[in-house]
């Protein structure tokens, strides 16, 4: 894994410092683009690979995982067509495949709950991040998407997408951490790779929040957002590739 990770540094690398000395130029977007595009395939790949290496009645999770990913490489490849045609990146028929594409990877989590739900959690665990993941949605949905939903100058299409794309990378995230939690209290070899998921949708949704909210295209800090969506990929492909040998032992057949 260390090659992979050698090369996703200095992806991340080259993109900030190209943002850095030549956010000015108009094909600093498109190199942006096409770096997340290798990283979002590169995540795709791995769960696939994940999905088929696992021997066992346990493959549907990795599998819708890997077919949302798949989905999110089209509309990602989708947006880099549209930045060459001086489209705006919100807003088009781009986003329509980014939102179908969170419906396989809500319901890869989903199984994933479901082969873990003999494991009950102890109740104050419970409590305290429900707890905190409510208190967190309360403040996002005040601060920063009401704001948005209210904006008299936006239209309805984009107050929709104001509002889906951080609730659904919400529902991941909170999914994650469920998930983080229950293979924390049964020592589940699949731990390392939920605690990339949640870091990958934790960085999802700051990047989605902060693209509803940058006001110009061509600003410095529309660029800068490419980096967590960057992140977030690299960490999706993480967790297909951190499941130790006999990890698939903690997901029983259904």
């Amino acid at each position: 894994m260390k090659w992979q990770l050698t090369a996703s540094a200095v992806l991340l690398s080259a993109m900030i410092l190209v943002y850095a000395f030549w956010s000015a130029d108009p094909r600093a977007e498109y190199f942006g683009g096409a770096v997340q595009m290798l990283m979002l395939g590169y995540s795709a790949i791995s769960l696939t690979r994940t999905s088929v290496a696992n021997p066992s009645a346990s493959r549907k999770p990795w599998t819708r995982l890997a077919i949302g990913a798949w989905i999110w490489v089209l509309a990602q490849i989708m947006e880099v067509c549209e930045i060459a045609l001086g489209q705006p990146a919100y807003g088009t028929l781009a986003d329509g495949f980014w939102i179908f594409g969170y419906f396989p990877l809500l319901g890869g989590l989903h199984e994933f709950t479901r082969n873990f739900q003999t494991i009950q959690l102890p109740k104050s665990t419970a409590v305290v991040s429900g707890s905190a993941c409510a208190a967190l949605f309360c403040c996002l949905f005040y601060f920063l998407i009401l704001p948005q939903l209210l904006d008299i100058e936006r239209n309805i299409f984009s107050k929709l997408l104001d509002l889906a794309y951080p609730v659904f990378d919400f529902l991941l995230l909170a999914a994650a951490i469920v998930m983080l939690l229950k293979s924390k209290v049964s020592n589940a070899p699949l731990l390392r790779s939920f605690r990339f998921m949640s870091v990958g949708f934790l960085l999802l949704l700051i990047a989605d929040i902060g693209l509803s909210l940058t006001s110009t295209e061509d600003s410095l800090l529309y660029l800068i957002l490419d980096v967590p969506y960057f992140g977030s990929y690299c960490m999706l492909a993480l967790a297909a590739k951190t499941i130790p040998s006999g990890g698939w032992a903690s997901l029983p057949a259904n």
